[in-house]
């Protein structure tokens, strides 16, 4: 049985790494499957700065970030990893900027880069990516539903490059081999964790069963 409101231990979540249109059913959905083992409460974010704002001083809650955020935050807000997300037995993912076009015709004018994640991430990953090749002619950011997106954007002419997962490369592959064999893979980033599940300093439930 899920306890009131007051004793609910909240997990909230807020991805740099995606773009989620529907919070309500997401939030619906999560607190459903929550529900079956104990008294949880999912609570996600579209805003970076809410988030931040919301969880600072919190302890009984647990947090659900991009492993890029949390580098970012987790010595000012004293937080331990617990978890990381995986996917085909594979903790780590790597971003990828992918083009249609050719390379010299992207260092004369790089256009827009279409990405479905936050433009700070998409900003900060892209400048570790080039290290500073474009620092004078700076991408301009197309914000999309999802990285599969990213790359029809290119496909289409929406946008001259693709900021997306590899993940998202090989499942274009899949749906449309054709368009995918027109694209190449301008820049790799480093491999980074999925997202982490992370816990205050100050956490005082069990968290262990928690966990």
């Amino acid at each position: 049985m899920i306890s009131s409101g007051s004793d609910k231990i909240k997990i909230y979540f807020y991805s740099s790494e995606t773009n989620i249109n529907n919070f309500k059913s997401l939030k619906m959905e999560f607190d459903r499957y929550l529900s079956r083992f104990g008294p949880y409460e999912f609570q996600p974010f579209s805003s970076r700065d809410v988030f931040e704002k919301q969880v600072k001083g919190k302890e009984n809650c647990l947090l659900l970030l991009s492993s890029w955020h949390y580098r970012h935050i987790h010595k000012k807000y004293a937080l331990t990893p617990a978890l990381t997300g995986m996917r085909n037995g594979r903790k780590y993912q790597r971003k990828i900027l992918v083009t249609g076009e050719k390379p010299a015709d992207i260092e004369a004018k790089p256009g827009l880069v279409a990405s479905a994640s936050s433009l700070r991430y998409t900003t900060s990953v892209l400048k570790r990516m080039l290290q500073g090749k474009y620092a004078k002619d700076p991408f301009q950011a197309l914000t999309v539903p999802k990285d599969i997106d990213a790359q029809m954007s290119v496909g289409f002419s929406t946008a001259k490059l693709a900021f997306a997962s590899e993940n998202a490369f090989d499942e274009l592959k899949g749906v449309n081999p054709r368009l995918c064999s027109k694209m190449k893979i301008m820049a790799e980033g480093e491999e980074t964790f999925r997202l982490i599940l992370a816990l205050p300093q100050g956490f005082t439930g069990n968290s262990k069963k928690t966990i």
